[in-house]
């Protein structure tokens, strides 16, 4: 459903926009695939809140010997708004905090009605990609606090969120960037002697100029037969729908974009935002996707670990099906298959009158080609990015990126996962694992704050998150770039879903 901000001096133009495209799509009858890809209603509103800096001996500690919650000191509290917004985010990226020194964000959640609260230091911001998370309704609190009795407990020093503050980040952007030979033992950047909180953006959940276009229906027949469903292996990510295949790898179709620093996966059945505790940030750096088009489409990333509860994505989804399913019911297991035989789950979240929700439909797989599986299952707007879902053999096959399904019949359609050589890699590349080793300060499996580099080693202090830890990235194939823009660019043969 298309929203519109009473605000705006747009609503109006964008209201004249959507009616337009709203006519042409009655008009307008092609046989060609939709890509299924629901452009998320998100805007970027410019903000201003600068703290100032903010000393690490101001405000003066308490005497010794008082209690944790006497010697927390409130530094600031500011309500950050923007009327009629069903959800918002604030934009930290510039925002420098000292090891003792946290922010307290405060909302409430649509879904319970309770209070939520979000708490970041340094080290949980930079793991945010300087973003919070994303919180329902349309204001937050945000309380900066002091107290001298907290230190961050990361192996790696606080950082600023600041691309370009300390040497060390200049570092850790030339590891993330695949160099071959990183230095050996990397000097952690010193510890912030002091904060200073800086806003200047909130992104809300209000439709822009171009969102909110009406997208063609791809159910297979006359009936909509799809259900609600609460599979914890995928979530809402855009408008689009990802899914682990590990503890921290996601797939989804590469038509639906590049994520950005803000960009959250919500791991939720509901339409509303998911629970801190269920929204993770990608690591940029790993993030590869191709949009070429029908059998051309996908992409792959890795989440960063949850900055509130400190677990990969993968590990806390476990823990919702464990007890029945086992221990790593919380990703799907991919495979291939040779012929047309059996049928096809597509489950994710395609829109529907109550939101984008969690659905789940099964019909039959109808062809299989090289790069290509085609299956009369139905799917929607939001659907792009489903896991292409074998009934028969429990194997994810297949990333769903566009709809062909009409009243009178037709296939949808999805890449097929062992048709491209260069995915394949990738997934490879994403989810190798690292064994102990010496030269990490805390001598463990690479956790989240140690890279294992060409040569084998583990450098203490690499923020690379998750389990990745290959001998090398793939060489068999570049990396895929995409033939269109999927952010600006409206194809005219194919729309993802």
């Amino acid at each position: 459903m298309m929203r519109l901000n009473p605000t705006s001096s747009s609503s109006l133009r964008h209201l004249s926009g959507s009616m337009a495209t709203l006519l042409l799509s009655f008009v307008v009858l092609t046989t060609s695939s939709h890509a299924q890809f629901v452009p998320p209603c998100e805007t970027f509103i410019p903000y201003s809140y600068d703290s100032g800096e903010i000393l690490r001996n101001q405000p003066t500690p308490p005497t010794p010997g008082t209690s944790s919650s006497q010697q927390e000191v409130l530094i600031d509290t500011i309500p950050i708004s923007h009327t009629f917004a069903p959800w918002i985010q604030l934009d930290l990226s510039s925002t420098t905090l000292a090891p003792n020194v946290q922010l307290y964000l405060e909302g409430t959640s649509s879904s319970t009605g309770t209070g939520i609260t979000q708490i970041l230091d340094a080290n949980g911001l930079y793991a945010d990609n300087g973003y919070s998370a994303v919180f329902d309704g349309d204001i937050v609190t945000m309380k900066l606090v002091y107290d001298p009795s907290y230190i961050s407990t990361s192996t790696t020093s606080p950082v600023s969120t600041s691309p370009n503050t300390t040497k060390m980040n200049s570092i850790w952007n030339a590891l993330r960037g695949g160099a071959t030979k990183p230095p050996k033992k990397p000097v952690p950047p010193p510890p912030s002697m002091s904060s200073r909180v800086i806003i200047s953006n909130i992104k809300v959940g209000i439709c822009g100029d171009n969102d909110g276009e009406v997208v063609a229906s791809t159910i297979c027949g006359s009936t909509d037969d799809r259900k609600q469903s609460n599979d914890v292996r995928q979530g809402r990510m855009g408008g689009c729908t990802a899914w682990l295949i590990s503890k921290n790898i996601f797939l989804r179709a590469g038509h639906c974009g590049e994520p950005n620093a803000s960009t959250r996966i919500h791991f939720t059945s509901s339409s509303s935002n998911a629970p801190i505790a269920d929204q993770y940030a990608v690591d940029l750096s790993t993030y590869k996707y191709l949009n070429g088009g029908v059998g051309k489409d996908w992409a792959i990333g890795r989440l960063l670990p949850n900055s509130s509860t400190g677990l990969l994505a993968g590990v806390a989804q476990s823990a919702k099906c464990s007890a029945t399913s086992g221990s790593t019911c919380g990703w799907y297991k991919l495979g291939n298959i040779g012929s047309v035989s059996g049928n096809i789950r597509i489950t994710g979240y395609g829109t529907a009158p109550d939101g984008r929700t969690q659905k789940t439909h099964l019909g039959a797989l109808k062809t299989v080609s090289s790069t290509t599986l085609t299956y009369s299952t139905d799917s929607e707007g939001g659907n792009s990015g489903s896991p292409i879902f074998h009934e028969e053999t429990g194997l994810a096959i297949g990333i769903h990126t566009h709809g062909g399904c009409s009243a009178k019949g037709g296939a949808n359609t999805g890449t097929k996962i062992y048709g491209s050589s260069t995915l394949l890699g990738h997934i490879n590349f994403l989810t190798k694992t690292c064994t102990k080793n010496s030269d990490c300060s805390d001598n463990v499996v690479c956790n989240g704050v140690e890279i294992c580099h060409p040569e084998g080693v583990c450098t203490a202090g690499a923020p690379v998150y998750g389990n990745g830890c290959p001998s090398a990235p793939p060489t068999s194939a570049p990396t895929p770039k995409p033939t269109a823009k999927p952010t600006t660019a409206k194809p005219t043969t194919a729309k993802p879903t």
